[in-house]
């Protein structure tokens, strides 16, 4: 990412020892943290793309930071590497006597924090989350990727979450389409 490049390049000229400072790396990772909250190559929706990432990481090894902003960027780097925190240690979260998949209503959650709605980058994300399974015979009667709770889960999220129209006629065409479903 050139405008984070750009901006080490900026900070360690500021310093007479070409050493970027703390305040320095929060202001670029504040540029870092602008943009909208997609879904990333790494499996999970941020702010922090992946190209900017590897940015941060390559500007590590290139430049000169205090120790403090060099702990500061790597705990940050590390958070993003890490991704989200789960809700819970449990594959599984119980709502009103029913078992769903934890990580899909994260994601659908996550996703509503941002603008209060689940956008087809978003929805795209959610379904990822439901696929990435091995294909098993399941209790439905089919062969899929897709488990029961999975499936369930999905259905919950669609009925207890805002999608977006796109989101929605996009998740509904998915359902439609696919044999796993």
């Amino acid at each position: 990412d050139r405008k984070v490049l750009d901006d080490c390049r900026v900070a360690a000229g500021a310093d007479e020892g070409g050493v970027i400072q703390l305040h320095d790396t929060m202001a670029i990772m504040m540029d870092v943290l602008d943009g909208p909250n997609k879904m990333q190559g790494r499996g999970w929706a941020s702010t922090v793309t992946d190209i900017e990432l590897a940015t941060l990481r390559y500007a590590t090894e290139m430049f000169a930071w205090s120790s403090e902003a060099e702990t500061w960027i790597q705990n940050e780097i590390a958070a993003e590497t890490a991704g989200p925190a789960r809700s819970g240690t449990s594959y599984y979260q119980v709502i009103d006597g029913n078992r769903y998949d934890r990580k899909v209503l994260d994601d659908c959650r996550r996703s509503m924090n941002n603008d209060g709605v689940i956008d087809i980058e978003e929805a795209k994300g959610v379904v990822a989350d439901v696929l990435d399974g091995p294909s098993r015979r399941q209790g439905r009667g089919k062969v899929s990727t897709v488990t029961d709770c999975e499936l369930a889960t999905l259905r919950f999220a669609h009925d207890r979450f805002n999608w977006s129209p796109e989101a929605d006629t996009w998740i509904f065409g998915q359902l439609m389409q696919s044999e796993d479903w």
